[in-house]
């Protein structure tokens, strides 16, 4: 718990330092105005992949991959979306702006959390509705090896395709 407290506050510092946590940024990303935000995040998953793997394969960290639930993947990308749309940020970036002083960043995080604490306790009632749960997908090898290569050969793209995207500012 701590380590992960750690590593947030770390990805948020430099959310903030990348001036990333701020509502036209976010609002310009959503209508693919500035690719900042989407440069970001290439990097932030292609790193992730190419330090977390050799750590799952040397057994100094663990994952757990759940269930395909497609129904319920996509009401709540939906739901997410929405969301994302009416409020300005995603969570990340909401969690940053309440500590700028947002007051709408606040209220935000307050309807996120009620909806999940909704979600939550509506779950037994609903869970029929989300649709049939499919297979774990995963794209892991039986080597462990081959993991790592993967996942050196999968980041590395991920960062060189975040380097070679323009970056745009358009006004408006």
């Amino acid at each position: 718990m701590v380590k992960a407290l750690v590593a947030g506050i770390i990805f948020g510092a430099i959310l903030q330092a990348a001036r990333l946590d701020n509502f036209d940024r976010v609002a310009k990303f959503t209508a693919l105005r500035d690719l900042t935000i989407f440069r970001f995040l290439l990097v932030a998953v292609g790193v992730g992949l190419m330090v977390l793997m050799p750590l799952i394969v040397f057994g100094l960290a663990s994952f757990h991959i759940k269930p395909l639930l497609l129904v319920g993947i996509m009401v709540g990308g939906i739901l997410f979306g929405i969301g994302m749309a009416i409020l300005g940020y995603c969570p990340g970036t909401a969690v940053i702006a309440l500590g700028n002083g947002s007051i709408d960043a606040l209220i935000g995080l307050i309807g996120g959390l009620t909806a999940g604490a909704l979600f939550t306790f509506s779950y037994p009632y609903i869970n029929d509705f989300l649709g049939p749960l499919l297979d774990k997908p995963h794209i892991y090898l039986s080597n462990p090896w081959a993991n790592i290569i993967l996942a050196l050969l999968v980041g590395s793209i991920l960062v060189t395709l975040a380097w070679f995207i323009k970056e745009t500012h358009q006004q408006g």
